[in-house]
């Protein structure tokens, strides 16, 4: 029940906030069910500007853009997906100078195009406020998802359980209250009386709880952060959704995501689903991995090419949890020893019935429960399975497939995108922490142009020897690199420390009369490592530690051991002898001097060419324009081609 006052108070704050006149036009596009149209009809007909009716439905792009370019429209007001669509057109909307987003999350990638050349605002209101109470104009990437602050006559508090206020950073529930608010619900005594309360900050002032999880920021203005309700438990844990979108949002090419849960029986099934570029939901299932604790990678990871939406351009959420998901059928363990790794996998995971196929992280494995499966093979069928075995071969039918045939090899080796097994392999050496983990990001930017293969540190993770020098550690993977290529030119990458393994690889692979494109990742020949392991030893331990942090404390106190021990070896270490390689170095330019790398080029007779790429040592990795000049060398012309 929203008073004829409040609907005045709202389109005159409106109509100053946007600064209208009569030489402004509206586009009127969503549905009279929808409260935003109140918006885009009263605060302009106030100022004596034009209200302009979009002849067919919002999802009509075309006709939408049509309709502006035609009638001169400068406003308008679209939920995300719609301006995403837009985001798209971006240089086909010349007359439009303002788009106000709401009633959903505004993401970047929604706006990223857009906001280069129009004013884009992000609003926020609930309809029980009257139509909208918080606006800001977006003007960087990390804005999107600030709401600002109220207009005049309202006010906002943000509590916690107790209805206490919280101070900055801290996040709780928006309370709002003053001018706008609705009496109540029609024919709802209950529903109002459980959202609109007693204002415990102003006596005698009614309050209504929104539901929304929000925070103030330190200039007063709000972020927000989702629906309180929106969170839910699977297993036991609390899950926050937006967390899982926004590392589903972090792999290339996907555009819009959601969460949702579903009810599966004994518990609440988690189901992501998205839309841009198409994944294996193998392949993205375990980038997810890499980002997220187990409990928070989705069950099903579902691609649309678009998502359904309501008559009010908001998600269907409905509709979406109502699409039947194809499951693989269950294919039961045969063999002795599969139904022995079933019954292992049971015991660890807590599960009824393992499939043949059943990926074990998607089960609600990860590190610690792998570490318990390794030690129940050994002691209850005596065999050695290696953790890197178990993560490149996650089910059941590959596990027995590699026990059976005793295979050793993988035990060093991470693919992380076999869908480009058929591309030239790309070999990635680690640095100092040992593990390849910290590849997935390049590797997942490389896409299928390269079959990206990650070499473990002896010792780490497997039952190999462990090495004490860089020269031992190069010769070590200098044989698991022979076990996957045979011939033909041999495609090599080192990553800060790892450069002078690659270096030492690449002579060693020479020596039997190989051919070698050798690419350095920001590490000189001749860096003094005293000076830099007393600076940033713990400094960089700690930055790649919080790029794996789906690792328990088991694994992190591993790689915290090879981390001293490698630190070590750097410093014991000194780049000699020549090579015949063409070498590709890629320096960061914020942590080095501009000649750092220049050093490189006197120990090849091959060619020699350096890029400095903007960035500082430790982010370096994961950005794309290290990905554009590692693609580039990998399609350099080679001495075999």
């Amino acid at each position: 029940m929203i008073e004829h006052s409040a609907l005045l108070d709202f389109s005159v704050s409106f109509r100053d906030y946007f600064d209208f006149n009569e030489a402004t036009a509206i586009l009127q596009q969503t549905s009279i069910s929808f409260d935003v149209h109140v918006e885009e009809i009263f605060p302009v007909l106030l100022s004596g500007g034009r209200v302009v009716l979009l002849p067919g439905q919002s999802s009509d792009i075309d006709g939408m853009i049509s309709t502006i370019n035609s009638h001169q429209v400068d406003v308008m007001f679209a939920t995300p997906l719609v301006v995403g669509e837009l985001n798209e057109r971006a240089t086909e909307l010349p007359a439009l100078k303002t788009i106000i987003s709401g009633g959903d999350v505004l993401k970047d990638n929604h706006i990223d195009r857009l906001r280069q050349e129009k004013a884009i605002y992000n609003g926020y209101g609930p309809t029980e406020c009257t139509v909208g109470m918080t606006f800001r104009e977006v003007k960087a990437s990390e804005d999107a998802s600030n709401i600002g602050k109220p207009f005049p006559n309202r006010r906002v508090y943000i509590l916690d359980a107790n209805e206490q206020l919280l101070p900055v950073g801290v996040p709780g529930e928006l309370c709002i209250s003053g001018e706008g608010l609705a009496r109540g619900y029609v024919n709802s005594p209950s529903l109002t009386a459980e959202k609109f309360v007693p204002n415990p900050h102003e006596k005698g002032q009614p309050m209504y709880k929104t539901g929304d999880l929000c925070r103030w920021l330190g200039d007063g203005t709000i972020e927000f952060l989702g629906r309180i309700d929106d969170q839910f438990k699977i297993r036991g844990y609390r899950i926050e959704p937006t967390e899982v979108e926004e590392a589903l949002r972090d792999v290339p090419g996907i555009d819009n995501t959601l969460v949702l849960a579903k009810d599966g029986g004994e518990s609440k099934v988690l189901y992501a689903y998205y839309s841009g570029r198409q994944y294996e939901s193998e392949d993205l299932r375990r980038r997810l991995q890499d980002e997220l604790p187990h409990y928070m990678v989705p069950s099903y990871l579902v691609y649309q090419e678009t998502f359904p939406l309501t008559s009010n351009g908001k998600i269907d959420r409905r509709k979406l949890l109502s699409i039947e998901v194809a499951e693989a059928p269950f294919a039961a363990p045969e063999t002795g020893l599969q139904k022995a790794l079933a019954a292992i996998w049971e015991e660890i995971l807590d599960r009824t019935a393992v499939g043949l196929n059943d990926n074990f992280f998607e089960l609600g494995g990860q590190s610690l429960k792998a570490l318990r499966v390794i030690n129940k093979v050994h002691q209850s069928l005596g065999k050695d399975l290696k953790l890197m075995q178990l993560y490149n071969h996650p089910t059941i039918e590959e596990i027995a497939t590699l026990i059976e045939q005793d295979s050793q090899h993988d035990d060093l080796l991470m693919y992380f995108n076999r869908s480009g097994k058929q591309a030239v392999p790309l070999f990635m050496i680690p640095p100092v922490l040992g593990t390849p983990m910290g590849f997935q990001h390049l590797a997942d930017s490389l896409g299928d142009a390269a079959q990206c293969v990650g070499v473990l540190q002896p010792g780490l993770f497997n039952d190999r020897e462990e090495v004490y020098s860089i020269k031992a550690l190069a010769a070590q993977m200098a044989e698991e690199i022979l076990t996957v290529q045979k011939e033909g030119t041999f495609n090599i990458m080192g990553y800060s420390m790892g450069a002078w393994t690659a270096f030492e690889i690449t002579r060693l692979l020479e020596a039997r009369g190989h051919t070698v494109n050798l690419m350095l990742v920001d590490r000189s020949a001749n860096a003094d490592i005293e000076e830099e392991r007393r600076e940033t030893l713990e400094r960089q331990f700690e930055y790649h530690i919080g790029q794996l942090k789906s690792l328990d404390h088991v694994a992190m106190k591993a790689l915290k051991n090879v981390f001293i021990k490698n630190s070590q070896m750097m410093a014991d270490y000194e780049v000699d002898g020549e090579i015949h390689a063409n070498i590709t170095a890629l320096q960061g330019t914020v942590t080095h001097e501009s000649d750092a790398m220049d050093s490189w080029a006197a120990v090849t007779t091959g060619s020699f060419n350096i890029t400095h790429l903007p960035f500082g040592h430790l982010e370096m990795i994961h950005q794309k324009e290290l990905a554009d000049c590692i693609l580039q060398s990998l399609r350099a012309p080679k001495a075999d081609d």
